[in-house]
């Protein structure tokens, strides 16, 4: 069973973080780690996608504070103007491009990769 202790041991940098928090996110993990898929991996995969989105979550709170949010997509010198894209929406989601943004996330993807069971032909005579 995955915990806010297991994440700290795992991720140091975390440790700051409140207990709840961690936990609240340990259980957004879990919507999208089916414990009867993942079998034996389950504890790892759950830990890895927590440490993602946590990361993730982090990522976006420093975005806000500093008035950004996502990448810049626009800049003008005269009379500084900044425009920034993307941002937001699937920042904590659990698709491909959100999880190749955080090493935790490239690793979920690989430990996913070998849950899938490649189906193999036996021929008869």
């Amino acid at each position: 069973m995955i915990g806010p202790a297991n994440i700290i041991a795992y991720a140091g940098q975390f440790s700051e973080l409140p207990v709840e928090k961690i936990q609240l996110y340990i259980g957004y993990a879990k919507l999208s780690v089916p414990e009867k898929k993942w079998g034996v991996k389950y504890d790892f995969g759950l830990l890895l996608l927590t440490c993602h989105l946590l990361t993730l979550a982090i990522l976006q709170e420093m975005a806000m504070e500093k008035g950004a949010l996502g990448p810049v997509t626009s800049e003008t010198l005269g009379d500084s103007s900044r425009s920034f894209g993307g941002g937001g929406g699937e920042s904590s989601g659990v698709n491909g491009d959100s999880l190749n943004q955080t090493s935790y996330g490239r690793e979920f993807l690989r430990l996913q990769r070998s849950l899938v069971k490649t189906p193999f032909v036996v021929m008869c005579k």
